[in-house]
């Protein structure tokens, strides 16, 4: 697959706070987009005319940031939000319902910032904290625990490359649910942990490392085994595939800090990744010029996972 610029489907105004920093594809072909400065979660229908529509708003203050966001098989809504600021106790998991109505279903450690979510096939939630080095599990019933805690998930304080040290962040499982993968943003890597049968992670150990992946944030599989990363402080989307090779299948274009990515689920679009871009460089300040935040897509040989 050669180096290709992402089709242009829908632009955003930051000023806002349109900032999509997650991605993820309903069952019917919506688009459900982390809206990250305007706290909201929101959908574009497939209508044709590609307008974000808020579905409702966390409940968090000014400052804060929505983040991470998945939808499971019964159309329930995940999401987290998160702060910089400790002190605006912004670290939450929360559930939306097809409505809009939302659930605070975890109140996480506010110095920590809860970023991106995996499903198991049990119900339970795996959320990443990319200040704080580590994922949380969260069961069915609410219960929250450090499932697991290591420095490789720890960003790079000495040279972050945003601003402030980011570690664990994109998190997904593979097929088969043997092995849950997170990427480091700081420090360009990809990890994969075992799952135990019991539930428990085995060692983690270092899946791929590569310049091309600095700066690395949502990820998705396809059903061939290749894994997909939106790598936001390189404008580029990488893929790695079952020997670990990294290619560079995405660049330039409308890619203005691509956060996040997600296959569509069936249909005529089964075969696009689509892809959030939340500009978030220019936003803080980081990058000269002005933010561009988007929704594209790219053209890929096979489709993605489907939903549990």
């Amino acid at each position: 697959m050669a180096v290709v610029q992402s089709e242009l489907i829908a632009q955003f105004d930051p000023a806002q706070g349109q900032m999509p920093e997650s991605i993820a594809r309903d069952h019917d072909g919506t688009v459900i987009l982390s809206m990250a400065g305007a706290h909201t979660i929101s959908r574009i229908v497939p209508d044709g005319r590609h307008t974000a529509e808020p579905i409702a708003t966390l409940p968090v203050a000014a400052g804060a940031f929505s983040v991470g966001v998945k939808v499971r098989r019964n159309r329930d809504i995940f999401a987290c939000s998160a702060a910089f600021n400790p002190q605006l106790d912004a670290s939450h998991v929360w559930k939306l319902s097809p409505s809009g109505e939302v659930t605070d279903i975890a109140h996480l450690d506010a110095a920590g910032f809860p970023n991106d979510i995996a499903f198991d096939d049990k119900g339970n939630l795996y959320v990443t904290d990319s200040t704080l080095g580590q994922i949380y599990k969260i069961d069915k019933d609410r219960h929250i625990t450090q499932w697991l805690r290591d420095p490789c998930l720890l960003g790079n304080s000495e040279h972050p490359l945003l601003g402030s040290a980011f570690g664990a962040n994109g998190i997904v499982f593979d097929r088969d649910r043997r092995f849950l993968y997170v990427d480091n943003t700081d420090f360009g890597a990809v990890y994969r942990i075992p799952m135990h049968a019991d539930g428990s992670p085995g060692p983690i150990e270092l899946f791929v490392s590569d310049g091309r992946l600095a700066g690395a944030d949502g990820i998705a599989f396809d059903t061939r085994g290749n894994l997909y990363v939106a790598v936001n402080a390189q404008n580029q989307i990488a893929r790695i595939d079952g020997d670990r090779v990294v290619t560079l299948v995405a660049q330039g274009g409308p890619l203005d800090c691509p956060s996040s990515v997600a296959f569509a689920t069936d249909g005529d679009e089964a075969t696009k990744l689509f892809i959030s871009s939340f500009a978030i460089a220019e936003a803080i300040g980081v990058t000269p010029g002005v933010p561009r935040p988007s929704l594209s897509s790219i053209q890929v040989p096979c489709g993605g996972l489907p939903p549990l």
